[in-house]
């Protein structure tokens, strides 16, 4: 397990976080958090959160801060394929009644997958579900392992979600194929209130997506950003 993971954990249990500069305005603040606020003030309680490609839960999570300081007050789906990472996210929330692990990978079809995993520990952000990511890398040495791949409707259902009021994404490229199969899914159907979709993406924003949202009749809080 990563030294930085429980240099992270150290702090945190002594009342610190310590993350990344957002490189803005510092009274901007972290724009999931501002919008988790919105959530509550429109009324969801709890809120309920998907987050795919979890990492660790710990290095450069926006989520974090949220899921640590608002038990009771958030359901969340923590989606993490990497079987290193996934252990970290179960023993991060081993005490939490708010939060639940699937490790899985999303896909269109339910099934196994390949994963591209560096063989080294420090190079875990590198992993990938696309083989062109070994030539992204070149002297990154990757293995290949299976992962389990479900579709998002079979993680809602494994989640007993009717909703999501908050979706974040970062699938290394894979972002917007996943974020389709959420609009295929019907899930932004059955929501009533305000959602906030973060997107950690490699491509640029298309204002497609806060159409689509806008017309299933949805207010939205869309932030293309990378932590």
């Amino acid at each position: 397990m990563r030294l930085t993971y429980h240099i992270f954990r150290f702090l945190e249990r002594r009342g610190y976080y310590i993350c990344r500069s957002y490189k803005r305005p510092r009274n901007a603040g972290n724009p999931l958090q501002l919008g988790f606020a919105a959530l509550l003030s429109s009324g969801a309680s709890p809120v309920y959160c998907v987050q795919i490609g979890a990492a660790d839960g710990v290095s450069n999570d926006p989520l974090r801060p949220i899921l640590a300081s608002q038990e009771g007050r958030v359901k969340a789906v923590l989606v993490e394929p990497q079987p290193g990472y996934a252990a970290s996210l179960r023993e991060l929330y081993q005490n939490s009644n708010s939060v639940e692990i699937f490790e899985v990978a999303v896909a269109r079809e339910s099934g196994t997958l390949e994963l591209h995993l560096p063989k080294d520990p420090k190079d875990a952000q590198k992993a990938s579900l696309n083989a062109d990511q070994r030539k992204k890398f070149p002297t990154v040495e990757f293995e290949t392992i299976p992962v389990r791949a479900v579709t998002v409707r079979e993680l809602l259902e494994g989640a007993k979600f009717e909703r999501v009021d908050l979706l974040q994404i970062d699938a290394e490229g894979l972002d917007y194929e996943i974020l389709s199969q959420f609009f295929e899914s019907g899930i932004f159907q059955r929501i009533a209130r305000c959602m906030v979709l973060l997107l950690c993406g490699h491509k640029p924003f298309d204002d497609h997506l806060g159409k689509a949202l806008l017309h299933q009749g949805l207010a939205h809080v869309i932030v293309h950003a990378r932590f």
